[in-house]
């Protein structure tokens, strides 16, 4: 928890926007740093009664390469309208405030659990059925790929001083992903099909559940696009494995144990793929519904009585195939953001990009070659 002198342009901005705040004192004000890799995020409590009195301010405009920030405002509102995300209080070019909420992130090791396995199912399913105007439909993993020259940017980093000479031995070895067969290899995993809204950086860092009602919200929308329905899902399992909560280098570790079996997925699968055809109600009452959500047997049987088995099996293949592919997309992915944010200069304690981009890529290759070979990335199919 830090004091408040420090941060003379937030207090302006909190007191100009909420009424409640602005008779506080600033020694009354606290400020407490949350995690985030990608934005400055604040907890910012007062200590007097007032309502509300926690607030979540986020510093934009940090690290924002790429990010459309008038998108992601524009689907933090509709999501917060919906009841879907935090209530937003105030914004401008510099500062987000936003509504705290009493909840916890997702443990990684919770992911694949029976129970919240489900309930993320059905919770992205809901999000998925939002939309919102304005944004082009296209395929954000095709234009990634398209506007990322990754071996040219490899060569520049090559070039940079200041790279150790193991660093410079990864970035070459990387360069074997940014050749043009591999990236036509890449372009072919990418699934055409089933385009919607997706979050596209679903995390632990990014799953609140609130401590009283269990709801799931997804939060942070810097990379809200059109991609294929199993991304989401993809990124959740994938990057489960992650734990980015490392005090030393290169502050992040990777359990491969956490990544789910197959027919792990395909329960989650199954009660997202069922949970799509109803509608934000009906799926509001499933999500609470801790009863079916603990039963392994209630959606078999809902399933063979509501829905014509045969077509669900098939779209569940199908969605099972566009899973695997996606995994390789969001390891993939890792390796672009990796590369693009390594630098040869940085400071002693912070985030290593390039062994992140690296670490990842070996996943990429291992899971290819396995998809490519015996048509599946699960261990011990």
């Amino acid at each position: 928890m830090e004091v408040s002198n420090s941060y003379q342009e937030e207090l302006r901005f909190i007191k100009a926007h909420l009424p409640a705040w602005k008779e506080v004192s600033n020694a009354d004000i606290s400020f407490t740093r949350l995690n985030s890799l990608s934005n400055i995020v604040y907890k910012v409590t007062a200590k007097t009664d007032i309502a509300p009195k926690d607030i979540i301010l986020r510093v934009l405009g940090k690290n924002d390469a790429g990010i459309d920030r008038e998108k992601e405002a524009k689907v933090f509102e509709v999501m917060a309208e919906l009841g879907l995300g935090p209530k937003l209080y105030a914004k401008n070019n510099t500062y987000r405030c936003e509504e705290y909420l009493d909840a916890n992130l997702i443990k990684n090791h919770q992911i694949n659990e029976p129970y919240w396995r489900r309930k993320l199912a059905i919770a992205l399913a809901k999000q998925h059925s939002v939309k919102v105007p304005g944004i082009k439909q296209m395929n954000v993993m095709l234009e990634r790929i398209k506007e990322t020259d990754l071996i040219l940017v490899l060569n520049c980093k090559c070039e940079l001083e200041g790279f150790t000479e193991e660093q410079i031995k990864k970035l070459t070895e990387l360069k074997a992903i940014g050749t043009p067969e591999e990236q036509e290899r890449v372009r072919d995993i990418v699934p055409k099909e089933n385009l919607i809204l997706s979050h596209n950086d679903v995390h632990s860092g990014n799953i609140l559940v609130t401590k009283k009602e269990k709801r799931i919200y997804f939060i942070d929308y810097e990379f809200y696009d059109y991609n294929n329905r199993a991304y989401d899902a993809a990124c959740l399992f994938v990057k489960s494995m992650v734990n980015f909560d490392v005090s030393k280098p290169p502050f992040f570790e990777i359990t491969p144990s956490f990544f789910p079996k197959y027919e792990d997925v395909k329960d989650f699968a199954t009660y997202y793929l069922y949970a799509s055809r109803l509608t934000i109600s009906e799926i509001d009452k499933l999500e609470n519904d801790d009863l079916r959500l603990n039963d392994n047997k209630w959606l078999t049987e809902e399933i063979k009585s509501q829905l014509n088995e045969q077509s669900f099996a098939k779209e569940l293949d199908v969605y099972m195939d566009e899973f695997q592919r996606c995994c390789l997309l969001c390891h993939y992915d890792a390796i672009l953001w990796g590369v693009l944010m390594c630098e040869p200069k940085k400071a002693m304690f912070s985030f290593d990009y390039l062994s992140y981009a690296y670490e990842r890529s070996k996943y990429y290759l291992n899971w290819r070659e396995r998809l490519q070979k015996i048509g599946n990335i699960f261990e011990g199919f």
